[in-house]
């Protein structure tokens, strides 16, 4: 690991897990608790952390959180509103994410629908037999529907992707939505 040198502490943030109660007397300026859920954030070191939650559990069970004018139980409104404004913007990036799919899976159908026309079309002229009068021109055509039926072929696999990663972020969705409104009746 690293070189601590007294008194230096480097710039920037820096985020880490860990039960190690040295490290985290070491290096923690702000701790942020996850429990149930609920992202609870403490401005000071780890001590100040640890004296914090150890008052909150003494006072809990005389008050209710909601009347609760300890920092803590500001902090922990906070830290409901935060999660709250990042669930939002999680829905947000999911609902995003679905358009975008969409958008991909329509883009795909309409380049197969633009494919299989021309198919459609080389398949009329090649069927007429004075297409083969001119063996350059009839030539030119059978390797123009080969083309467009390899085209067809990476355009369908593609369009095929996008509905599963469509279809994924439908199922996303809605497993987001009941966990959504599961932690909003709780």
């Amino acid at each position: 690991a690293g070189r601590q040198t007294a008194g230096h502490r480097p710039e920037g943030a820096l985020v880490f897990v860990s039960h190690d109660a040295y490290f985290l007397r070491s290096l923690a300026q702000s701790v942020i608790h996850v429990e149930d859920g609920e992202l609870t954030q403490y401005p000071g070191e780890y001590d100040y952390y640890l004296e914090k939650r150890s008052e909150l559990r003494q006072l809990r069970p005389a008050s209710s959180e909601a009347n609760d004018s300890t920092p803590n139980a500001k902090a922990s409104i906070l830290s409901s509103k935060a999660r709250r404004r990042l669930e939002a913007q999680a829905r947000q990036k999911r609902s995003q994410l679905l358009q975008n799919c969409r958008k991909k899976v329509e883009t795909h159908e309409q380049r197969i629908i633009e494919i299989e026309t021309r198919l459609v079309g080389l398949g009329e002229i090649l069927s007429n037999k004075a297409t083969y009068r001119d063996a350059k021109a009839a030539k030119a055509l059978k390797r123009e529907e080969k083309e467009k039926k390899e085209e067809l072929k990476q355009a369908t696999a593609e369009w095929e992707q996008a509905v599963a990663m469509y279809s994924k972020a439908v199922d996303d969705k809605k497993s987001n939505a009941l966990v959504d409104s599961n932690t909003q009746l709780n």
